[in-house]
């Protein structure tokens, strides 16, 4: 009995938590509107292979664009298409120490008696890295709560037998977060404040600007869980309770250290707010994020493509001359008749026209023929840190490359689309006319450089603003037949359906093994946007219905 109670205990603590949802795959992920014109989708790669393990990522994703959007090569080319992409690659957090005693030990070093100016000048930039992650965690492991929670509560197996050890789980975490935040501050930041010891000007900084962050990210989270405990007030009412509480006292203690609360009803107070937390979320995670050197290979390939049509044209030209060379060397050009000679520089001048043609001929065959099969891009990742001495340290992390095409319907991949086509009758269905784009990232990465690394996470931003001029105004009129008005005529929304399918692979390859396996998974989104901008994302196939394993022989 006790052993099913433990159990069923950590199952909810795992819902809870669970920042992605749960996939077959290293690969989890996470798709979501980011703004009226962005579309946003979150990869998280995890690192968890064995030793003697070989992996690498792929995922590709087709953007199934109606033909009414007006998107095609010609309108929107690839420049156009990665000048609308952004990528943000980084590591993710550590976990946050739960032992509060051991909570930022080189901090706690640093603010040791005996330790020298020169020693604590040179721990200095380990600190305010180790702040930054402390701060990285904590935001990471609230995110993780609200999200865990939300797909708890959208489940379509939810039930409420388990509510009252769900709500005993959520309240020792909400305190557990209230704790690990106070002892940050009871520790290290009021002795900044109070200056009961001497502090670096950066490493003050870091300590307080950390702080007012963790109070705002704190705040937010635990009204958003709020919000999502509001309509079952019968087993959360202690939780909520205990918000209420947690939420007083930030407001009440950032007023006493001067920190801006934003209940005062004024606008440039608001305005202020969001700006100041753009800055602190760009300063505390910027710790996480790998510096990416972007190697662009179409030059590289249009020089090889241009040494191939040259070295063709430069046959062609030798092959005609053949013949006039032949009889030079023979000494039978002054014995030759007229008609001979005046073929032989026919031929010359036909060849000397030509050779253009067939360089030029041979650059576009090749680059139509090369783009489908070579990255557009090579991406080398480092990421910085500094060691247990405060040294500086640069790692290679690996390769991400990433090219994208446009696709005839005969040259997607069957399993994509069978999940486009899924839930939909081929017999009374109208055919649809759509443009294929296919993007596709591919990363390497090297582990023993990631030994102590949980996992990389990878946010991928597209914006759909350049394909909104084409479309009709969100609202149209429309009339019909009513059996009791007779003809109305309404105003109805105009919408459009981009279908979005990702396809995640996983390759996995131990040594000195030629097989490998690749651990596949397909997911269908659609992205709903009218004239305005982009309106909602809805989920078609989930993840983890439609998955399949194979193994190859080539890596």
């Amino acid at each position: 009995m006790n052993e099913h109670y433990n159990d069923h205990q950590q199952f909810i603590y795992e819902d809870l938590i669970e920042d992605f949802d749960l996939t077959l795959s290293d690969i989890s992920s996470l798709s979501t509107v980011h703004d009226r014109y962005q579309f946003e989708s979150k990869f998280n790669y995890e690192l968890n292979s064995e030793a003697n393990t070989e992996k690498h990522y792929e995922v590709d994703i087709y953007f199934f664009i109606p033909k009414s959007i007006g998107i095609n090569s010609d309108t929107y080319s690839r420049e156009d298409f990665y000048s609308d992409i952004v990528n943000y690659l980084r590591i993710s957090g550590s976990e946050v120490q739960n032992d509060i005693d051991n909570l930022l030990p080189n901090l706690k070093k640093y603010f040791a008696v005996h330790l020298t100016t020169r020693k604590r000048q040179n721990l200095i930039p380990l600190v305010i890295q180790d702040i930054k992650l402390f701060s990285c965690s904590f935001n990471s492991k609230l995110k993780n709560l609200h999200y865990g929670l939300f797909q708890v509560f959208n489940k379509k197996s939810y039930e409420f037998i388990g509510d009252v050890a769900r709500a005993n789980v959520l309240l020792r975490l909400l305190l557990g977060f209230q704790t690990m935040l106070q002892a940050y501050r009871e520790k290290y930041v009021e002795k900044c404040r109070k200056q009961m010891v001497v502090v670096d000007p950066e490493v003050k900084q870091a300590l307080l600007l950390v702080d007012e962050y963790n109070s705002y990210r704190l705040e937010t989270t635990l009204i958003s869980v709020f919000r999502l405990i509001q309509p079952h007030t019968q087993h959360f009412a202690e939780v909520k309770n205990t918000i209420e509480k947690i939420l007083r006292n930030e407001i009440d203690y950032r007023s006493s250290v001067n920190i801006t609360n934003i209940d005062t009803g004024d606008n440039a107070v608001r305005e202020y707010y969001h700006y100041r937390m753009g800055l602190l979320k760009k300063y505390v995670s910027s710790v996480l994020y790998l510096k990416v050197q972007h190697v662009k290979n179409d030059k590289k390939y249009r020089n090889i493509v241009a040494g191939v049509g040259a070295a063709l044209a430069a046959l062609w030209a030798s092959l005609a001359n053949v013949h006039y060379w032949q009889a030079a060397q023979a000494g039978q050009i002054g014995q030759m008749a007229n008609f001979q000679l005046i073929t032989i520089i026919i031929i010359g001048v036909i060849a000397y026209v030509f050779k253009d043609r067939i360089k030029d001929w041979s650059k576009n065959y090749f680059n139509e023929q090369l783009k489908h099969r070579l990255p557009d891009f090579d991406r080398h990742m480092f990421y910085t840190r500094y060691d247990k001495n405060g040294e500086k340290q640069q790692y290679f992390l690996g390769t991400s490359t990433e090219y994208m095409r446009y696709l005839k319907k005969k040259a997607v991949s069957p399993d994509v689309l069978y999940v486009r086509e899924m839930g939909h009758d081929s017999e009374i269905e109208p055919q649809r006319n759509e443009m294929i784009i296919h993007y596709c990232k591919n990363l390497k990465l090297q582990r023993k450089n990631l030994e102590d690394v949980p996992s990389i996470k990878d946010v991928v931003r597209f914006n759909f603003s350049k394909f909104l001029s084409k479309l009709d105004n969100p609202s149209k009129s429309l009339s019909y037949f009513d059996r009791n008005k007779g003809i109305v005529s309404i105003e109805a929304p105009k919408v459009y359906h981009i279908n979005v399918v990702f396809r995640y692979a996983v390759c996995e390859k131990k040594a000195k093994q030629v097989k490998f396996k690749r651990n596949i998974e397909l997911e269908r989104i659609r992205i709903v946007l009218n004239k305005k901008g982009i309106l909602r994302v809805e989920e078609v196939i989930p993840r983890g219905e439609m998955n399949y394993q194979e193994t190859q022989s080539e890596y």
